[in-house]
């Protein structure tokens, strides 16, 4: 085990490093480090790309297949530069162990996308990533809508969108549709 969180403070704290390119080549974090979200940045494109490779996000994506490199590559430059779109990068210590993407969808609703490195899931930093980063939303954009699909075989991702206060709206091809109430 990697990560261990704390039953009364809820801090995550480093047991052990995990392999060599467990995720990426950031420094260890310090015991107890907090998670943080900060603004992805050009290091962060290939933490990404791998993460998103990973078999377990394939199964659980709308788009299944692998992606290449030269998509990645263009996708990412893009997505970091366009304005109705926000790319967040949960830290422990400094090491990027998972990613948050918020898209605008007009009128004036955010939609979430989260996506954790293959060996950060099942320590419990899912939901501090994403409280952190819809935190990082709202300080920036204000109270806002936000909106989630999830596979509706992805029972982790269901529980901590519903954990987080979303309600189930509908469902369309296999995902469930998700909305957490903000200024309308």
């Amino acid at each position: 085990m990697w990560w261990r969180r704390s039953r009364r403070s809820g801090a995550v704290t480093v047991l052990e490093d995990p392999p060599v390119g467990g995720y990426g080549a950031a420094a260890t974090p310090a015991p107890d480090a907090p998670l943080r979200v900060r603004p992805a940045a050009p290091a962060d494109a290939q933490d990404l790309l791998r993460w998103r490779n990973d078999p377990l996000a394939r199964a659980m994506s709308r788009n299944q297949a692998p992606i290449l490199e030269e998509a990645h590559s263009a996708w990412y430059t893009a997505a970091c530069r366009d304005p109705d779109s926000m790319l967040l990068i949960g830290c422990v210590g400094e090491r990027p162990v998972g990613m948050v993407r918020f898209d605008r969808r007009p009128p004036s609703a955010w939609e979430a996308s989260i996506l954790l490195a293959p060996q950060a899931r099942g320590r419990g930093l899912g939901r501090p990533l994403l409280e952190s980063a819809l935190g990082r939303l709202e300080a920036l954009r204000g109270p806002t809508v936000v909106l989630a699909q999830v596979r509706d075989s992805n029972t982790a991702s269901i529980r901590l969108f519903e954990s987080l206060g979303f309600v189930r709206c509908g469902s369309d091809l296999g995902f469930l549709r998700y909305r957490r109430p903000g200024a309308e």
